[in-house]
């Protein structure tokens, strides 16, 4: 073997890459070495024809090496097994469209040990994709149900396109598709979740592969022209993906088709059964390309807000260097920014925080961020990277498939008043902090103004079963006492009904506040308390709703809307018939799990109640901060504070805290969060 080194140095000013010329030629077996040599090339080159890759590297290493430019190399083996049947089609098939192509592939191409280079390159990855003639996306081998799945797709989604088009969604439910309407044999043998049909099951086989988890693939696929899906043996346009997606949010909420299994349909035809189906993970793509088209007009310094939400938007997905949750974007963005892999993770991830709080000119990185903000497991404990509180773990995040931001609407996002009203005389010399407004960071030290608002009492991690729901509501009715009222003034009930449904009429989805009906609040007090708690009647018993008078004193209090309602006859009888109600309990189930296993239920000292951090424990403070359009919890640690997370606070979402404050000539306090 040639010892020389494989790689000689690229030229930026010209952007120079590196392309990979496999030699597709008859081997004894399929997995001989394959035998390539490197060229290079320049983007500057309008003549220039390559196909860039996009697949997942994976960790398992090929037992049989690439040999470059005689050069054994190590790869992975599914990026082994992808050249192996590049080699193999090219040279059975050498009219095929994709055949003999220069090929692009990151881990070959660019020499990963040379940081500069790698830096320059991962810079030049936007413009590399769109300067491919094609780009491959490799799904991998074949799998049982893919190989027949992919062929299925290609025939029909043509006359899927046709019937959009047409406007007529339903137009391709041919006879000659029965097959994919219908429970079928081999669907019946799966074990685990199944539709009951082998061509959707198959579907939601193959997106549920490392693929479409990871980080790089958003960026590959909306930058590059032209998308070829390859999987085993067998190709599709990306577009086909696309369609069908676009049919599915088509035909969402329809009826059931006459000749279509109504189980099949539910699945198809719902968001949650889409997600459940894998086909939410086309559901990003509008906005990706909204955000990147933005991007070519916006000013230069709204681009890192641009950035952040590039990131937002791919938080789940996996990278195997925890920077590529910042880097695998940037190409959408595609100025500006540069990479830096001589930089730690810690780094990293500090001056993006750090530059998105300069750019925003507001704290709402506070909303990603908090040592506190998982419950820790073995394989994903909560400290393993050593950034500070106020800054977010991208990396975490992106392990915490449930997590997500619990803010709706632009009632629930200004607990500090968006800073402009919070701007009053009395506030104007605190806001001169430092000359540098309400924050100033200095070293890994965030300075912020802001309110403790509270200090909390109980903390309480609620299990998925019902029982434990109306057991924290008992014990927090019992901490209120005799008289039984919220802080707010509202009944205790009322307040638990609201906190388990974030202060949103759970049917309507409408916000919840003073203008709210009676009979649409009581109808959330029943569901709330009654249906969410188990079992119904033992939570009648348990809190006295037993007639009519007491259920509304309980549920709207004692003054003029509840004698005005009692009085005026609306309470009907199938707003209080449980049964008729059950209908709702699937939808409320699946809410109250979403919130159950992402946050821990507390109350404060003076009967607050909210949704907070894993982390979170009894004596933490629950604080406003200017800037940040959510509370958050604090943890005093000596002379400085950790954040532990955002949280969700009953009557301190909107204003209330610096109202109070602005109102009693109260000052700010400065926290100095490490």
């Amino acid at each position: 073997m040639d010892h020389q080194p494989l790689y000689s140095p690229l030229d930026p000013s010209t952007r120079q890459i590196r392309l990979l010329q496999v030699s597709c030629t008859e081997v004894d077996e399929d997995f001989a070495p394959v035998i390539c040599r490197l060229v290079t090339a320049s983007l500057d080159d309008p003549s220039i024809r390559y196909i860039a890759l996009s697949y997942v590297w994976g960790f398992e290493t090929s037992q049989t090496p690439l040999v470059v430019d005689g050069k054994e190399c190590n790869i992975t083996a599914n990026l082994f097994e992808f050249l192996v049947r590049y080699r193999k089609i090219s040279y059975v098939v050498p009219q095929w469209e994709l055949a003999n192509f220069p090929l692009w592939i990151d881990a070959v191409c660019i020499n990963q040990e040379d940081i500069p280079e790698r830096n320059s390159q991962v810079q030049m990855m936007g413009s590399i994709y769109r300067s491919a003639t094609r780009t491959i996306s490799w799904l991998g081998p074949d799998s049982v149900g893919s190989e027949s799945a992919m062929k299925v797709m290609r025939r029909i989604w043509p006359k899927v396109n046709d019937s959009m088009r047409k406007q007529d969604f339903l137009a391709w439910l041919s006879s000659e598709d029965m097959s994919l309407w219908q429970k079928d044999a081999q669907s019946a043998n799966r074990t685990g979740f199944s539709t009951g049909n082998e061509f959707w099951d198959s579907w939601k086989d193959i997106f549920s592969r490392a693929y479409f988890s990871r980080s790089w693939i958003t960026q590959e696929l909306v930058l590059s022209r032209n998308v070829v899906v390859l999987c085993g043996q067998q190709t599709l346009p990306l577009a086909a993906f696309l369609v069908i997606w676009e049919w599915l949010l088509r035909i969402e909420g329809t009826s059931c088709p006459e000749q279509v299994d109504s189980n099949i349909w539910s699945f198809l035809s719902s968001r949650e059964g889409r997600r459940l189906l894998g086909w939410g993970a086309m559901n990003k793509w509008p906005n990706l390309r909204e955000l990147m088209t933005r991007s070519k007009d916006a000013r230069e310094e709204h681009l890192l807000l641009i950035w952040h939400e590039l990131v937002l938007h791919t938080r789940i997905l996996q990278a195997t260097d925890p920077r590529d949750k910042l880097y695998s974007v940037l190409g959408m963005v595609d100025r500006k920014f540069k990479p830096d892999y001589s930089a730690s993770i810690e780094d990293v991830f500090y001056d993006f925080a750090k530059e998105y709080i300069y750019a925003e000119k507001r704290l709402s990185v506070l909303r990603e961020a908090g040592h506190g903000t998982f419950f820790g497991t073995p394989e994903h404990p909560r400290h393993r990277l050593f950034v500070p509180s106020w800054v977010p773990n991208w990396d975490a995040l992106s392990k915490e498939f449930t997590w997500g931001q619990f803010y709706h609407g632009s009632y629930r996002l200004s607990a500090d008043l968006n800073l402009q009203q919070a701007i009053g005389p009395q506030f104007s010399e605190l806001l001169e902090h430092e000359g540098r407004g309400y924050w100033k960071i200095v070293g890994r030290t965030l300075t912020a103004l802001g309110l403790v608002c509270d200090s909390t009492v109980a903390v309480h991690r609620l299990g998925v079963d019902h029982e434990s729901w109306g057991s924290f509501c008992e014990s927090y009715v019992s901490n209120c006492g005799e008289h039984g009222q919220y802080v707010t003034g509202i009944p205790a009930l009322q307040a638990l009904a609201r906190l388990i449904f974030l202060d949103q009429d759970p049917i309507s989805r409408n916000d919840v506040d003073d203008s709210t009906l009676a009979k649409a609040m009581l109808r959330i007090c029943i569901l709330g308390i009654i249906l969410m708690g188990s079992p119904a009647q033992s939570m009648v018993e348990k809190f006295g709703l037993t007639s009519q008078p007491s259920l509304v004193k309980k549920f709207l209090g004692s003054g003029e809307l509840a004698s005005n309602f009692l009085e005026s006859g609306e309470l009907a009888k199938d707003l209080v018939d449980i049964s008729a109600l059950r209908i709702h309990l699937p939808k409320l189930t699946s809410d109250r799990l979403s919130l159950v296993l992402n946050y821990v239920a507390f109350w404060t000292s003076d009967g607050y109640l909210g949704w907070g951090p894993p982390g979170m424990v009894a004596g933490d403070d629950v604080c406003v901060m200017v800037g940040c359009d959510v509370p958050v919890v604090l943890r005093r640690v000596g002379d400085h504070h950790i954040h532990i997370g955002p949280c969700w606070v009953l009557g301190l979402m909107n204003g209330e805290a610096l109202d109070k404050a602005m109102n009693s000539q109260a000052g700010l306090s400065s926290f100095d969060i490490v």
